[in-house]
């Protein structure tokens, strides 16, 4: 584990409600790399927006952050290896917390949900892309195939935000009965699919529109308002029971505000 910018913990591991763990890998990004950086710039962002707080803080709460896993650069395979056996160590510790994992790119996700195994019916994923590929560019690890590691997984995957797929991916969807919405379609469709059930919250921030903030990997127009994506995420949170939650894609060397964005996510994730 790297330590090299932890928040400040309120409790052991063991004890703890909330379990922060980052992700800081970026080697399959197919466009813009840079969210390696995120997990540190969004805990940065974080203690400045704690300070700032005018209600409850998540200092109020009972959270333990483990730091970064080691990831590997260029090695995609040894390092969901390392995540998967991080949070393998974490439920070992404390079965019953809730895991938040900051990316990193998105294929952070697939590690954690299928060390999660059982506590994980449902993954309700905010993206502008279905990352439904069998591969990219002959690599079937990668930030482009995330979607389709978790449904193969025996997982239900719904989607929020999706803008941008390939025929490969449609016919997937298509195939096997995906609940994967567009902005504009009626989010109160995910609540119902997710109601009373574990779900996995994973959030690509490229699911927000390029004017909100540009600092992704991947930046594709049409997308959510940050005000939405904060509300869709609460309501689901609110009526589902949420086996963990993960913030993957800020790449805050392009607009910082992906990373204050980010911050205030996990903030109302936790406090909300």
């Amino acid at each position: 584990m790297d330590r090299n910018l932890v928040l400040e913990s309120t409790c052991g591991l063991e004890d703890a409600d909330y379990v922060l763990l980052g992700a800081p890998f970026d080697s399959t990004s197919t466009y813009r790399p840079g969210s390696r950086f995120a997990p540190l710039e969004v805990r940065r962002e974080f203690l400045e927006l704690d300070k700032e707080a005018g209600g409850r803080s998540v200092y109020d709460l009972k959270f333990h952050d483990l730091g970064n896993v080691a990831v590997v650069p260029g090695n995609a395979a040894e390092t969901v290896r390392r995540v998967g056996e991080v949070v393998a160590g974490v439920l070992e510790a404390n079965s019953g917390a809730s895991l938040i994992t900051l990316g990193g790119e998105h294929l952070m996700t697939y590690p954690v949900v299928k060390s999660l195994g059982g506590k994980v019916e449902v993954v309700l994923q905010f993206d502008a892309h279905a990352d439904l590929r069998e591969d990219y560019m002959g690599e079937s690890l990668s930030h482009g195939c995330v979607g389709r590691r978790i449904a193969e997984l025996g997982t239900t995957l719904t989607q929020y935000g999706v803008r941008s797929t390939t025929t490969e991916e449609d016919e997937y969807i298509k195939e096997n009965r995906i609940l994967s919405l567009n902005p504009r379609e009626d989010f109160s469709r995910i609540l119902k699919a997710v109601k009373g059930r574990e779900t996995y919250i994973t959030v690509d921030m490229d699911v927000l529109d390029p004017k909100e903030t540009s600092g992704v990997g991947n930046p594709q127009p049409g997308g959510l308002s940050f005000n939405t994506l904060e509300s869709n995420i609460i309501k689901a949170k609110r009526g589902c029971r949420v086996a963990g939650f993960d913030i993957m894609e800020a790449s805050p060397i392009y607009d910082r505000t992906a990373s204050l964005y980010a911050a205030k996510l996990l903030s109302a994730y936790m406090t909300g």
